[in-house]
């Protein structure tokens, strides 16, 4: 981290809150997901293309959460946290 940037009390309310509010989108997508698949196999008619695009919705949620985790754990400014949400590291 550059020297005099560090995350504020706000960045970082503003961080666990996002965490949050991804955990629940996050169950609710695995739940989507799961009963999607269970109603596919209900029906004997499995559309792989319909639960791969379900999973990465999951996996986009997961992705977010784990870059929103470890700038809490790093005290990242957010300004940080999105540049690196953009080059993907």
């Amino acid at each position: 981290m550059a020297r005099g940037q560090r995350q504020s009390r706000r960045e970082r309310v503003e961080l666990r809150r996002r965490l949050h509010e991804l955990d629940g989108v996050l169950d609710q997508r695995l739940r989507d997901l799961g009963g999607l698949a269970a109603e596919m196999h209900r029906r004997n008619r499995i559309e792989a293309d319909v639960l791969w695009a379900q999973a990465a919705q999951v996996a986009a949620v997961e992705d977010e959460a784990a870059l929103v985790r470890r700038g809490i754990e790093e005290r990242l400014p957010l300004d940080q946290l999105e540049t690196r949400a953009r080059i993907g590291s």
